[in-house]
């Protein structure tokens, strides 16, 4: 690469600002910041090929090896145990006309796979100069020409994007320098720093990416609640008994009028000793329970305080002392039996 050694502190500072910029998907923090060094990378194309990182397969995955139907993976594995899968691969095309492919799930003929450097790479975490890649004998690059372009292989460097647990999420490899010579010191140098980059930034999307899987846990496990502690429509008239006093439903009715209706229905607090620091609830029905729950809310002045509509304070306190009341009475049969 004919890059003034000058230069390389604004690649680096290019490329981290690209890096910590993005933090919401790995392939667009990639894309970012190796587009943005893309002229000071002065070869002929990069492929950054991105490994999945999943370490244990789901059952379903694992259901078709135990019965028979498909023989166990016998290939390479990263260091840390993992299949070596490419899941996508990013081939960065700069001469000619400049192009950018993005291949999910790539064929192992892939042009830039089927050398088996990449994944040679991939399953030992060495960094690889192939100073005449036609000449090698371990690897097999093709001699002639790799696509319609007639572009062919001379000479690559592969090296591994590691994270900070020391994992290998991916591989970028370069290919021809434009000045003809091989890739030197100097290369691997630049080169090595700008993965390094790119693997520490795995970090900022991993922590998103599990914030937003507890927050999505968090809005489904409340969503669930929400539901559970929905009553019936009928069960709401018990207690806001709109149709029999007003001949409305409860979602005609202004708030006002419910209220008023909600204070009527309602016990007297002295009557059930609520006010005392003792209370017995085997005196007291499931359904005058629940309107003592109703009665406490109201006593603490939470309906008004926090502007809880009438028929949300009957509805989910209605659910609510009916699964306590359901737990209390399993319980009880349970011990009694006993």
């Amino acid at each position: 690469m004919t890059v003034h050694r000058a230069s390389s502190p604004q690649i680096l500072l290019w490329c981290a600002n690209k890096v910590f910029e993005e933090l919401t998907d790995i392939e667009r923090q990639f894309h970012k910041a190796l587009y943005t060094v893309r002229i000071y990378l002065n070869c002929d194309r990069y492929s950054v090929a991105l490994l999945d990182m999943t370490k244990e397969k789901e059952f379903y995955e694992q259901w078709p090896i135990l019965l028979g139907e498909v023989p166990p993976y016998k290939g390479p594995k990263t260091p840390d145990g993992r299949e070596v899968n490419f899941y996508k691969i990013i081939d960065y095309i700069l001469h000619g006309k400049e192009e950018i492919k993005v291949i999910p799930t790539p064929p192992e003929d892939h042009w830039s796979l089927v050398s088996g450097l990449p994944t040679y790479v991939a399953e030992n975490g060495f960094i690889c100069n192939m100073m005449n890649a036609c000449a090698d004998e371990y690897f097999t690059f093709q001699k002639g020409e790799v696509d319609e372009t007639g572009w062919t292989i001379k000479n690559v460097l592969s090296l591994p994007i590691v994270n900070k647990k020391e994992e290998i999420v991916g591989v970028a490899t370069f290919y021809n320098r434009k000045d003809g010579r091989p890739f030197d010191e100097y290369d691997e140098q630049i080169t090595e720093t700008l993965t390094q980059f790119l693997g520490w930034s795995v970090l900022n999307t991993d922590t998103y990416d599990k914030m937003n899987k507890l927050e999505n846990r968090k809005d489904i496990a409340q969503e669930m609640l929400m539901n559970q502690m929905k009553c019936t429509p009928k069960e709401l008239q018990s207690i806001l008994k709109s149709n029999e006093k007003l001949n409305k439903n409860v979602d005609d009715c202004e708030q006002k009028e419910l209220v008023k209706i909600l204070k009527e229905e309602l016990p007297d607090p002295a009557a059930l000793e609520l006010y005392e620091f003792r209370f017995s609830d085997l005196p007291v029905s499931e359904h005058d329970l629940i309107k003592s729950g109703i009665r406490l809310f109201v006593e603490l002045n939470a309906v008004e305080k926090f502007k809880v509509p009438a028929e949300e304070s009957s509805g989910r306190s209605n659910s609510v002392f009916e699964c306590k009341a359901g737990i209390t009475h399993a319980r009880n049969t349970s011990v009694s039996r006993m």
